[in-house]
């Protein structure tokens, strides 16, 4: 058995979260916030500190949370935007930190709520795991050397 802490949890520096679990004794972490951004929104030098102390540690980034798909259904802006934007993003950092999961929530209920807006998420969420099949079978063909 393994525990893990959301680095966030620990500190807003990503570097001293990661330290300092490692000090406990944990070696396995979820990104969620790193600084002041919501995972993707992670500047290049951090994903490659990150990247160095996985390796200096032998550290495993378990989860990744860009805090997707918790808005309301009727917001079709905000869900489009992170079907088409954040979640192809999150899963290209994925496969950066070598990260099977990555988390999305549930839609908040809301009073403009009616029949069928539970068909409507089910079928957002069906895109979600459309979309990361794709994102793992892009990965799996670059790890065969094919993409």
């Amino acid at each position: 058995m393994r525990i893990g802490f959301v680095t966030d949890e620990i500190s807003a520096n990503v570097e001293e979260a990661l330290n300092i679990g490692v000090s406990w004794g944990i070696l396995d972490f979820e990104l969620r916030v790193i600084g002041d951004k919501r995972v993707p929104a992670v500047a290049p030098g951090a994903v490659k500190q990150i990247i160095a102390l996985q390796q200096k540690y032998d550290l495993r980034i378990t989860a990744l949370s860009p805090g997707v798909l918790k808005g309301a259904v009727h917001d079709e802006a905000l869900w489009k935007r992170e079907l088409q934007e954040t979640l192809p993003e999150t899963f290209r950092l994925a496969r950066l930190f070598d990260t099977k999961t990555v988390i999305v929530f549930g839609f908040q209920r809301s009073p403009q709520d009616v029949p069928g807006d539970e068909k409507i998420a089910v079928e957002i969420f069906r895109q979600a795991a459309r979309a990361a099949g794709a994102a793992r079978e892009l990965g799996s063909r670059q790890c065969r050397g094919h993409g």
